[in-house]
């Protein structure tokens, strides 16, 4: 995929879209709920709706000619990949909460890789505004073989899929939690 837009293009396309978000985001709060919440703003623009619009077409393509990344081209329908579209925007926008695995040594002590993840878990609170949760992960990954072994997968992918069982498990314990305490 060539993308035909310079980085000033993009960038108009962010705030024209930005602005754009905010107006219907108000007007349906108005029409919903009987006010205006400008989140503590002080311009008249909601950023995650264009930097989404425009990191979805950088990563994505667009609707007609959609390649993940510009090398995996999706197939389907025109109405098939709409949807794909759509269903990846709802994703993005309505994340409310980041959670973390937080590599605690055995021990619960913090060392390197915990620091970092703590740097990290930072930088996205204050990229994103969005409360960063950091769960221990400690015996995830172990759990994960645990349970790949006792389903007989075995393969050239399993280290994707024990990450990906291991990420599960971290979501599953942290809504766990938030289920049991709840206030």
């Amino acid at each position: 995929m060539t993308n035909i837009y310079d980085i000033y293009s993009l960038g108009i396309m962010v705030a024209v879209i930005s602005f754009l978000g905010f107006c219907l985001e108000n007007l349906w709060l108005a029409a919903t709920k009987g006010f205006i919440d400008n989140r503590n703003m002080h311009l008249p623009f909601l950023m995650g709706y264009g930097v989404l619009v425009v990191g979805m077409y950088l990563i994505l393509g667009t609707p007609e000619h959609m390649a993940l990344t510009g090398q995996i081209y999706v197939s389907g329908t025109k109405a098939q990949k709409f949807l794909i579209y759509f269903l990846c925007s709802m994703v993005i926008v309505t994340v409310g909460e980041l959670v973390l695995g937080h590599p605690l040594n055995m021990d619960g002590t913090r060392g390197p890789r915990a620091e970092k993840a703590e740097r990290f878990a930072e930088m996205l609170r204050e990229a994103f505004s969005l409360p960063v949760t950091l769960w221990d992960e400690r015996r995830t990954t172990i759990e994960a073989h645990q349970i790949l072994n006792e389903s007989n997968y075995h393969g050239k992918k399993r280290k994707n899929t024990v990450d990906a069982v291991a990420a599960s498990l971290i979501l599953e314990g942290y809504l766990a939690y938030l289920r049991n305490h709840k206030e």
